[in-house]
This record gives C-alpha cells, structure tokens and sequence, in this order.
C-alpha cells in the first residue's frame, strides 16, 4: 500500500508570513531609494536570507514524502529513496521553542546507505511515519542514540526492544 504525505499550507503559512515581512522590511529601503551607504547593504544581505527562508518554505510545501512496503521516498529538493532494510540508523530530535515548555516540533532523520531523509513534525500523518521507522528500526536490530530513545519515550512510542549506544 502506498501512502503519500505531504506540508500543508496550515502549517507553513506563519513560515511564509515571517519570509514576506522579513524581507519587505529589509528591502524597503532599497526600494524607496535609499543611497547604498549606512545599514542599506546589511538590510538587502539581510533580505537575501528571507528570500532563501522563503525559497525553503516553498520547497517543503511542494515536497511529497511516499512510503510503501519497500522504502520511502521524497521527491525534493533531490529524489531520494532508503529501502527499509538498508535503514542503517535513526535520530529523532525534540526542539522546543521557550525554555520549559513542552515539546513545539521535532525531526526525524533516516539514516539509509550514503544517503539521509529529514522530515518534520508538521509533515501530515508524521506520527504513522514515526511508528513505520520505529517498526523498522526494530526488524534491523539498530542500536540508538540515548538522546534519540528519550525523545521516543516522550512520544509515547515503545523503546523496550532497543539498546542505547551511550
């Protein structure tokens, strides 16, 4: 059965509001003509890195993550595909946004043979992508990271087959 996953725009508009702002702020004053001395360079550096911001967001909206029995595959911003039984190690990691809070977002990486798949927790259906990593991870014997096991714990997700490597 083959399942694709997808960014929806829901979850990437505030990524594209703080791209649009960010660089109609920095490149104001290039276009109400403000002479190239002072912070004006700084400012359209500065915007250059909100384009490229942008440029991502775009990317991760047009991305489509599909899984089958055999592997999983992403088709931008290079086609990659990891055969699930050449998943050769997995991360997870936690980030929050304050300091205390709980848990805001989190990455999964999928480690196969010379290549790696980053995927995010605003992908849709990224906890049954989760558990289908998880659910490999176990069939291949994987050691963990200790770090990649705490943020499983906190997913709810059982850890009990794995070994930690610290």
């Amino acid at each position: 059965m083959v399942n694709e996953y997808r960014y929806n725009f829901a979850k990437l508009k505030s990524s594209y509001i703080r791209a649009f702002i960010g660089l109609n702020i920095c490149l104001s004053p290039f276009f109400l003509g403000a002479e190239m001395v002072g912070i004006v360079p700084f400012l359209i550096g500065l915007g250059f890195v909100f384009a490229l911001y942008g440029l991502r967001t775009l990317l991760w909206h047009n991305l489509r993550v599909t899984t089958d029995e055999k592997k999983i595959t992403v088709n931008l911003p290079f086609p990659k595909s990891i055969y699930w039984d050449a998943v050769t190690d997995v991360t997870v990691s936690c980030f929050t946004s304050w300091r205390g809070s709980n848990i805001t977002w989190a990455q999964l990486c999928i480690h196969g043979i010379n290549k790696k798949i980053y995927l995010e927790s605003s992908l849709s259906d990224f906890d049954r992508i989760l558990q289908r990593v998880i659910a490999t991870a176990k069939v291949n014997n994987l050691v963990l990271k200790s770090s990649t096991l705490l943020n499983l714990e906190a997913s709810n997700l059982d850890i009990s087959d794995f070994r930690s490597t610290e």
